[in-house]
């Protein structure tokens, strides 16, 4: 009786102890990258790049030449028709040589921004205004005039002379145009937005011819 205990006890541990062996499990698949995509509608974000010929207003003829803009722009719709977002970028013209020398201005805004588009997609007018201030820099260089001078008694050549300003300042820029949806997430943005800016010593304004890129992302 005994030897049978043990005998089955043995048996047990046999049964007990007999290893599992488990089917390998599956190899793991990368998930695909989908980006958001926006329907033009509801909380969209839109950003955008553009080109403009910097074309000077008013006595600002006087002391540069034509330049160029690049402007950034960001824009979350709130509606359908209506979205604020942000402006930067950077507009560069170089000085007239005859009234200021050989030099640059330059500006870059910080601005806010609101839209308001008439239609829906795919062609989209707009009409917007931006309010914000702009980090100005002016350097150029010109040639002093010669003088006489009594004490020696010669006339002293004139010399090579630089000047720097940084004439920051407040700054409002109405804008229309149209967006038109080449697909669902890119579009283009043809118009023009005007830029009149108030530094110390006069209005600095110009306008810009817009040819832009649109992203649309939904968020």
């Amino acid at each position: 009786m005994f030897l049978l205990i043990l005998t089955g006890t043995g048996l047990l541990a046999q049964v007990s102890y007999k290893p599992v062996i488990l089917p390998p499990l599956p190899e793991a698949q990368p998930l695909p990258l989908v980006l958001p995509q926006s329907d033009g509608t509801g909380m969209d974000l839109f950003l955008g790049l553009s080109y403009m010929p910097g074309i000077r207003l008013g006595q600002f003829k006087d002391s540069v030449k034509t330049g160029f803009d690049l402007l950034v722009e960001g824009e979350v719709f709130v509606n359908e028709k209506l979205s604020v977002g942000i402006q930067t970028g950077y507009f560069h013209f170089k000085t007239d040589p005859v009234n200021q020398g050989v030099g640059k201005h330059t500006f870059i805004p910080a601005c806010l921004k609101a839209t308001y588009f008439f239609l829906e997609q795919p062609f989209r007018p707009y009409a917007g205004l931006s309010l914000g201030y702009y980090i100005s820099k002016k350097e150029y260089t010109f040639m002093s005039p010669p003088y006489f001078d009594p004490v020696l008694g010669t006339t002293i050549p004139g010399r090579e002379m630089t000047m720097t300003s940084q004439p920051s300042c407040a700054g409002v820029s109405p804008m229309f145009g149209c967006y038109y949806d080449i697909d669902d997430q890119f579009a283009a943005n043809f118009g023009a937005q005007f830029f009149f800016l108030f530094p110390e010593g006069g209005a600095s304004n110009f306008f810009g011819i817009k040819f832009g890129a649109v992203y649309k992302l939904g968020i």
